[in-house]
């Protein structure tokens, strides 16, 4: 076997591996789906996430068996980069809300009632305004990984 057929081979197993978790675990989710009336569409684009990010976990999973000496070593990395990547990552993107702000100047519009008692007569009013805006997308790499 060429080295290419071994690393097929084994994310293959692996990825088999994931998706029987995912057929096991259909019994509970299919009813749970029928009783909150979520759509058969979603319910299959749900599915096809997971069976995508079973994919990506095995690579990655792979990838690091490759880089290590011992499977075990491998499998704690692999948890620690989808921890990493799931948590840590969005944890430090979103806590760069506090740093990250930028003086604007913004519209703000309301509706402002001629007659308080009538709702007819109404007018629309536009405001410009100082506001510190967060910039969150100059630290959206952080979430590219």
């Amino acid at each position: 076997l060429s080295p290419a057929e071994i690393v097929l081979g084994k994310l293959l197993a692996g990825f088999l591996a994931g998706l029987a978790f995912l057929v096991l675990a259909l019994p509970s989710l299919v009813p749970i789906a029928l009783l909150g009336s979520i759509g058969i569409l979603y319910m299959l684009r749900l599915l096809g996430v997971i069976v995508l990010l079973t994919l990506c976990v095995t690579a990655v999973g792979l990838g690091l068996s490759a880089l290590t000496s011992r499977q075990l070593g491998s499998v704690v990395l692999a948890y620690v980069i989808v921890f990493g990547v799931t948590v840590v990552l969005p944890i430090a993107w979103g806590s760069t809300a506090v740093v990250l702000n930028e003086e604007r100047e913004v519209t703000n519009y309301y509706t402002v009632y001629d007659d308080e008692y009538s709702m007819e007569k109404s007018r629309c009013v536009a405001e410009q305004v100082e506001e510190t805006v967060p910039r969150l997308d100059l630290s959206l790499p952080l979430l590219w990984g």
